[in-house]
């Protein structure tokens, strides 16, 4: 099984056939579960990668972002700080 990997400076590059499964929808403030989007620099036009985060309980309108892959362990986010 292919493992989930982020992209330099920015989210998720590839997703594990698990984080793939899940649908790319856009919430609305009261839904719950495990979304995925895709992030683009608007003012680049580059793609930053595909940002996974869970809305649930007391996080219900923002939502948390998952820094790694609940079923593969693998990284969704570039942790490192800009220029390190």
């Amino acid at each position: 099984m292919e493992l989930c990997s982020e992209k330099k400076g920015g989210y998720a590059a590839t997703l594990c056939e698990h984080m793939a499964a899940i649908a790319d929808v856009f919430p609305t403030k009261k839904s719950k579960g495990i979304y995925k989007h895709t992030i683009v620099n608007l003012m680049t036009g580059e793609s930053k990668g595909t940002l996974v985060k869970v809305k649930q309980g007391e996080h219900l309108t923002e939502g948390l972002v998952f820094n790694y892959c609940p079923f593969c362990g693998g990284k969704l986010r570039d942790t490192s700080k800009d220029g390190e």
